[in-house]
């Protein structure tokens, strides 16, 4: 008896494989970590895809949804499209402070191959440096108040969760703005298409 494969399933696999293969070997810039290198973390069929400037700096295995930052990411994302799925996408590979533009943009061609290959329905920058690499076109604040629509993707921009001060409730203020602006856009889209 032959088991049921999904073939869209498998070269998802296969091309993640060859990804994270380039990944390890990268020495596109001098940015380096004694923390494992990695883009993605989450849902591969992610419907909404979260830019941050660089991975969360865990051990081996501990999950940035656990961090009190990204546990918020799944509050975001329902906000945004009820019932998605999430994912985290690193505009640089090595974990670390900030990173600078220039190793944003050496990691550019991985993270946008990662984009290419889960095509997510949203992409949402968070914090300034990470919508510099999503959007370099448009400043931090007119990112935020005008998501757009780039080859059949909502792009989008709020603060991100470790940014906001102890306390703040999950979306409040202006996130909860940010994010209904997002989803305004993801809206509009929905019905130009019935």
């Amino acid at each position: 008896m032959k088991l049921d494969v999904d073939p869209g399933r498998a070269e998802l696999e296969r091309q993640r494989r060859k990804l994270q293969v380039a990944l390890a070997d990268c020495k596109a810039c001098p940015r380096t970590s004694p923390h494992p290198r990695y883009l993605w973390e989450g849902d591969p069929r992610a419907a909404v895809v979260f830019l941050v400037a660089a991975p969360h700096p865990g051990a081996p295995g501990v999950s940035a949804f656990a961090a009190p930052g990204g546990s918020l990411l799944p509050v975001y994302a329902a906000t945004i499209l009820p019932g998605s799925s999430t994912a985290i996408l690193a505009a640089t590979a090595c974990p670390g402070p900030l990173p600078k533009w220039s190793a944003m943009e050496a990691c550019r061609s991985l993270w946008g191959k990662y984009l290419e290959l889960h095509r997510p329905r949203v992409v949402v920058a968070l914090g300034a440096r990470a919508h510099d690499a999503l959007r370099p076109q448009r400043s931090f604040p007119e990112g935020r108040a005008k998501p757009e629509v780039v080859r059949g993707v909502v792009m989008g921009a709020t603060y991100h969760p470790a940014a906001l001060p102890p306390g703040t409730a999950a979306v409040d203020g202006a996130v909860r703005a940010d994010l209904e602006r997002i989803r305004g856009c993801v809206d509009s889209i929905a019905n130009r298409r019935l």
